[in-house]
């Protein structure tokens, strides 16, 4: 190999060494269905959105006269009991419970792991709607600490799809504190019955690039291999 290939190689080393661990959202903007994202409870695709909601395949939903209508459930799994959805995103039991006289009943999430450095911002698009008068809400979990994004008392916009009320598309960012792995759950619960719809749509979700500075043993490394290189191009001059 000649003292440019073996440079240019050493150089590669250097701009590989100068980045960190692979710090992507899997299907962030679920063109690829729920490809890399867990789930429980009702999750599904709609127009390449994630959609949460809080139902069952049984017609248990009523509408605006509180009458019995066909259920709302778009992935023909049932929503989950709220301590399994609390175990999942990393929280206490309980956690999910608005008040000590409030008690959340069921629901859905979806979650994935992913690597992430220190000032970098997960950023995503949502929309909480209801037909709830009640106080169902929407929430992130990032690393197992909890962020509400909307309730029922949030939802003041006309309604589209099966939502009779709705928030709108919001944008929400959050800074990691650290680098390494970490968690983003993103869930949507019943509180207080199981009868009435609320959904949660996710789009957008995305890391910011990483413009970490590399480890000072990783430039060292690089330095020794340049170094080397060198020296034996000089000896075999």
């Amino acid at each position: 190999m000649h003292f440019f290939q073996k440079t240019s190689l050493a150089f590669t080393l250097l701009a590989a060494l100068c980045g960190t661990a692979q710090a992507n959202i899997v299907n962030g903007n679920f063109a690829t269905g729920l490809t890399g994202w867990n789930t429980l409870g009702d999750a599904s695709n709609q127009n390449g959105q994630l959609l949460l909601t809080n139902t069952t395949v049984a017609a248990d939903d009523v509408d605006a006269s509180n009458n019995p209508i066909a259920s709302l459930n778009r992935s023909g799994t049932d929503a989950v009991d709220a301590s399994l959805l609390s175990a999942a995103a990393g929280l206490a039991a309980g956690a999910l419970d608005p008040s000590a006289f409030d008690f959340a009943a069921e629901g859905a999430l979806a979650w994935q792991s992913f690597t992430g450095n220190a000032g970098q911002t997960l950023s995503f698009l949502w929309n909480f709607g209801t037909r709830d008068s009640f106080a169902d809400y929407a929430f992130v979990v990032l690393d197992g600490v909890l962020l509400r994004l909307a309730s029922a008392a949030d939802a003041a916009l006309p309604g589209t799809g099966d939502n009779l009320f709705e928030t709108g598309y919001n944008p929400f960012s959050l800074t990691l504190g650290s680098s390494g792995n970490h968690s983003i759950a993103f869930g949507v619960v019943d509180v207080n019955d199981t009868a009435v719809m609320s959904s949660l749509a996710i789009d957008q979700v995305q890391l910011s690039a990483d413009n970490t500075v590399p480890e000072p043993g990783s430039l060292a490394l690089v330095a020794l291999g340049l170094g080397l290189i060198v020296w034996r191009k000089r000896r075999a001059g």
